[in-house]
């Protein structure tokens, strides 16, 4: 069997073809929920209250893709294909350092902004996440100013507005810790959504001519980029003023293993959403996040036992529909361009 000169799966991704993308976006929004779950468990239930450490420990997990897509290329006799086709990415060493940070600090901004504000205030204004997207798409011009896709967009921010929305409920959760006051918590998950939205719209510029099996050994050098560059953080938010201060300890047995664990879904959640920013585009991407709200929702019932009130069944309702809009317009856009 001779080897591959161009691997089927690292054959630059078509657009029009989206059926992975849209099951990579089911993957992200399984690990999103898991790995909240876990998450809550070891920052709550086993005070270990470090988002600077977890989340360097979760993004730094990435460095396993390029062992992991060696394997892959070594039982399919693809060689080096895949890493010389990422290497091929102009300025890419400067590019992993930027999206490193870029990814570092929207998580790590997210968490101090939870601090501030109420988890259903956090969670409406992080989906603002989307219309970043789309603005910063259009700015670009990679993406047309379309009358049916800024609609799909504002009907599911309308209904994770109705999902959290809900009086009386959950409204203590952040603003109770006092460290930034409302306001200042709001405005940190907004940037933290802003954040976000460059990253995205960096990693699928950055990638766009790469295939499945490149954009994954790319994913693994940014695992790389930020073990290297990002582990000083640890001394700097350790004399950071106020609430960002983080002091390192070390976790214990208990706390080590759920970050184990935690960390497992983050890598899968990290792979997942890089190769959904590919195949299916950023803006496809930050729309189907929000899938998160319906989905918590029903976890939540399933796990927990919380009523679901006819208003969140109702906002869950348009989150799906609006995602299913921004499906079809996409699709036809790319039948349009294709044609």
């Amino acid at each position: 069997m001779e080897p591959l000169a161009v691997p089927l799966l690292d054959q630059p991704i078509h657009k029009a073809s989206r059926v992975i993308g849209y099951a990579l976006i089911g993957l992200v929004v399984f690990c999103w929920i898991a790995q909240s779950e876990v998450a809550q468990l070891v920052e709550t239930s086993q005070a270990y209250d470090k988002p600077y450490l977890i989340t360097y420990f979760n993004h730094s997990l990435s460095v396993f893709m390029i062992p992991a897509q060696a394997a892959v290329a070594a039982a399919l006799r693809w060689h080096d294909a895949p890493v010389r086709q990422a290497l091929r990415v102009q300025h890419l060493g400067w590019r992993l350092v930027v999206l490193a940070v870029m990814y570092q600090a929207a998580d790590w901004v997210w968490y101090l902004g939870l601090r501030g504000t109420s988890v259903a205030d956090g969670t409406i204004i992080f989906n603002t996440m989307s219309a970043f997207v789309f603005l910063l798409e259009w700015c670009s011009g990679s993406r047309s100013l379309r009358l049916r896709t800024a609609g799909a967009v504002c009907l599911s921010l309308l209904g994770v507005a109705i999902v959290q929305r809900r009086p009386g409920e959950d409204f203590a959760a952040g603003g109770s810790f006092g460290c930034f006051g409302q306001s200042g918590g709001n405005l940190l998950v907004l940037l933290a959504a802003f954040l976000y939205a460059c990253y995205q719209v960096k990693f699928d510029q950055a990638t766009k001519s790469l295939g499945i099996a490149s954009t994954n050994v790319v994913v693994g050098l940014q695992g790389l980029a930020s073990m290297l560059f990002l582990l000083p953080g640890i001394a700097l938010v350790a004399r950071a003023p106020g609430c960002a201060r983080e002091v390192f300890v070390a976790p214990a047995a208990d706390q080590m293993l759920s970050m184990l664990c935690c960390g497992l879904l983050a890598f899968l959640f990290n792979v997942a959403f890089c190769l959904a920013v590919v195949v299916a585009s950023p803006l496809v991407t930050s729309v189907g996040c929000m899938l998160t709200v319906p989905a918590s929702l029903g976890t939540d019932w399933f796990l927990h036992g919380d009523s679901v009130s006819p208003s969140a069944v109702l906002g869950g309702a348009l989150v799906v529909v609006g995602f299913l809009v921004l499906v079809l317009e996409d699709a036809d856009a790319s039948r349009a361009k294709a044609g």
